[in-house]
């Protein structure tokens, strides 16, 4: 097992594929020195996918792409997005989360990473958005609770790495927070068919409620957040109560 930089897979991405896929190599890849994804065969990954609970979403490109897209695909292995990496379109080694490693591969024995600190999803709904869910949910006993408690990633269902950290949903319609919901931590997600699970997500919370069981988030309903160009959503981390 080695270690490598996300730097040095800018120009040396085929020579580290070919030893995943052709010497069964692991490679540990770090950010500012901390283990954030592992490079490794296609087939062990295969195996992961079976041992796993629920398989892991996963896009494939190919090697010149991935190389030239580092920094998105950084952001896919956060939210629990696999790469697959081809050389003339045959799979050959993937990017995988380190944690998602490290849960699979127990007999590895990878040292475990600092706690990730808990965190709020906050989720941007523009006018026609929040039509089309007040239409979908209209004869719903409480359409605001439906249209809030499906929550997804995007391009995936919300990876359970993820779940266990997010303590709130933050939601923002046409620029102003409309809702803030605290996640039970001793509920159950249900996973639907497709991208989005039902989360156990609260009430709405009140100002004061926010500042008191989350203390440096700062966020409230009615005030006017803008999203940056492009985002529906974005997670924030909660600084540890002082």
């Amino acid at each position: 097992m080695a270690t490598v930089s996300f730097t040095t897979l800018t120009t040396e991405l085929s020579a580290h594929v070919s030893a995943a896929y052709e010497d069964n190599q692991l490679f540990v890849a770090q950010r500012y020195g901390a283990p954030v994804a592992m490079l490794i065969g296609h087939d062990l990954w295969l195996t992961g996918q079976e041992r796993a609970v629920e398989p892991a979403s996963y896009a494939e490109k190919n090697a010149r792409w991935v190389r030239e897209n580092l920094k998105p695909i950084r952001e896919q292995l956060a939210i629990g997005t696999h790469t697959v990496i081809t050389v003339d379109s045959v799979p050959k080694a993937v990017l995988v989360p380190y944690e998602w490693m490290r849960t699979q591969f127990e007999e590895l024995g990878l040292p475990a990473t600092q706690h990730d600190p808990d965190c709020v999803m906050v989720i941007y709904r523009n006018p026609r958005t929040v039509e089309e869910l007040e239409a979908q949910f209209a004869g719903s006993e409480d359409p605001d609770f439906e249209m809030d408690r499906r929550l997804s990633a995007g391009p995936a269902r919300v990876p359970a790495m993820r779940r266990e950290r997010l303590r709130a949903v933050v939601y923002v319609h046409d620029g102003v927070v409309a809702r803030v919901r605290a996640l039970d931590m001793a509920g159950s997600w249900e996973d639907l068919p497709g991208l989005h699970s039902l989360a156990p997500v609260s009430e709405p919370l009140t100002a004061a409620r926010i500042d008191k069981t989350m203390p440096g988030l700062g966020i409230h309903p009615r005030d006017k957040r803008e999203p940056r160009w492009g985002t529906w959503r974005e997670y924030i981390d909660l600084k540890p109560a002082q």
